[in-house]
């Protein structure tokens, strides 16, 4: 389990890159203000990425503890995680 956790981390460490590029180019084109992605595998982070303000007027920066309202979003994620399990 070991070696699989230790490749998981190097490809981790690729897809954080490509994850933040995506976010970040996602926050230059207006199309969010702020997100947050966080992978774990068995409890474990993997990856933690974080682009954008939590309030832009504010200038204040999106942090990686945010929270965030998902409003009529519940169903959706709620149908997602279903069809995962």
């Amino acid at each position: 389990r070991g070696g699989f956790l230790q490749k998981m981390t190097v490809r981790g460490q690729q897809f954080s890159a490509a994850a933040k590029a995506a976010l970040d180019a996602e926050v230059a084109g207006g199309k969010v203000v702020g997100a947050v992605l966080r992978v774990t595998l068995d409890g474990q982070p993997l990856a933690s990425i974080v682009s954008g303000h939590m309030d832009r007027e504010a200038g204040v920066p999106m942090r990686p503890d945010a929270v965030f309202r998902l409003a009529s979003m519940s169903k959706a994620m709620v149908a997602s995680t279903a069809l995962a399990i």
